[in-house]
């Protein structure tokens, strides 16, 4: 009897389930064959707000990204597959029905975003599951890790892990510690998994998904998230190779070219890497790793490093704010300020939302790009009566100072508004 595999669970719970799972040898999911050993192919992607690259995307968006990501995954044949920023298990599932027997093990929930984790092979799971990280300070990174123990020939296990640790879109201290947070407690998990799993036979192990940071830009010198997985004994599928060969998010306006998205793994050797361009499917290019399973001796990781604490947000850059208020059309000098707590003024041209109207918008620049103030459709309603009426009335056509932190999206800088004394009429 075949059994659905959880979406979510804790790792307590699951402890027993994977005791009862080994000692019963009876898979979950939709028994398929797996590829013959001793090669495997294995790609991690981040496929950009999926389907429709935008929180908010169109129908035709959806549509058009569907079928772009569908052509690029049966061009890449992966017989395991890492994904991030996916929308739910429905739409996952549309795109891995593009490659025949490419099952669905594991989708995230992570509940407050659209940017789900993802596993598919085209072997057998044993189990598998989804976890947020857990709390080690007053600021827990977002999000969380899928897991799933997949079987192969001869009785071993690849055990997959697939993660998006946090952006760049915030305090850059507090940011780049809980990117470390999360690595220590991947390191964590899969030693208890090895320790399961390997019992019989030695595991492989794959970490993939996109990191946020990387080995080449000095933005992240001292950053140790990349570090602590290789000091561990993992090894990296970029090794060796050279920059422009393996940029998995091209450069656009005032951002570099980076490598951010990263496959690690024990227990094999790699064959071959590489990073394919399919720039109509995601702004994420994919990672692709072709691994020769032949035996090896069990992957053993390090010690693992201690806790590391995040140190208290700074709220923001406070020299942004001594320095006064930004012009809301100097769009390069408001780009430049990501992450910082500022004040930005000019005129509100007009009052806008999104196509299914969750998100609304004060513009303050006609070109597509410029700042926006930004209203989740949550707290739309609270607003407008905190602030007396009409926000077309209130607004347009006047100077406005808006406070608050400044984000990008997609290169566009915006400022949430939750509450009434972020909008002031100078």
């Amino acid at each position: 009897m075949n059994h659905p595999i959880p979406r979510v669970l804790s790792l307590l719970t699951l402890v027993l389930a994977l005791t009862l799972a080994l000692a019963s040898c009876e898979p979950l999911g939709t028994s398929v064959a797996p590829p013959d050993a001793p090669q495997l192919r294995v790609v991690t992607w981040n496929a950009e707000w999926f389907p429709g690259r935008d929180p908010e995307p169109t129908r035709e968006a959806e549509l058009s990204q569907m079928k772009e990501a569908r052509a690029a995954l049966a061009e890449l044949q992966p017989d395991v597959l890492l994904m991030q920023e996916v929308r739910d298990w429905k739409s996952a599932e549309a795109l891995v029905s593009a490659v025949p027997g490419l099952q669905l093990h594991v989708v995230s929930d992570f509940f407050d975003r659209p940017q789900n984790l993802v596993i598919a092979s085209r072997l057998n799971a044993s189990s598998g599951w989804s976890e947020l990280w857990r709390p080690e300070s007053p600021e827990t990174p977002p999000r969380g890790f899928s897991f799933a123990a997949l079987e192969l020939p001869g009785g071993r296990f690849l055990l997959a892990y697939s993660v998006h640790l946090k952006s760049n879109r915030g305090d850059q201290a507090v940011d780049r510690v809980m990117r470390q947070q999360a690595a220590r407690q991947i390191l964590d998990h899969a030693s208890k998994m090895l320790a399961i799993y390997g019992r019989v036979q030695p595991c492989v192990l794959v970490v993939g998904g996109d990191f946020n940071t990387s080995l080449d830009d000095a933005r992240f010198d001292g950053e140790k998230t990349l570090g602590l997985l290789r000091e561990s004994g993992l090894k990296w599928a970029h090794e060796g190779v050279p920059f422009n060969q393996r940029i998995t998010i091209p450069g656009g306006g005032p951002f570099p070219p980076g490598c951010f998205d990263h496959l690690f793994f024990a227990g094999a050797q790699r064959i071959a890497s590489h990073v394919p361009q399919f720039p109509k499917a995601s702004d994420h290019n994919p990672v692709i790793l072709d691994l020769d399973l032949s035996p090896q001796s069990q992957p053993k990781l390090g010690p693992l490093p201690p806790p590391v604490a995040v140190p208290a947000s700074t709220g923001g850059d406070p020299v942004a704010r001594d320095n006064g208020p930004v012009n809301a059309l100097d769009t390069t000098r408001l780009r430049e300020l990501e992450g910082r707590d500022i004040v930005v003024y000019g005129t509100v041209t007009r009052i806008g939302q999104s196509p299914k109207g969750r998100l609304h918008f004060l513009n303050f620049d006609q070109r597509r790009g410029g700042f926006t103030a930004l209203i989740r459709d949550a707290n739309f309603g609270r607003l407008v009566a905190e602030l007396g009426g009409s926000l077309e009335e209130r607004f347009v056509g006047k100077v406005v100072e808006v406070s608050g932190t400044l984000t990008l999206h997609r290169g566009t800088p915006q400022i949430e508004i939750t509450r009434a004394d972020q909008l002031r009429v100078k």
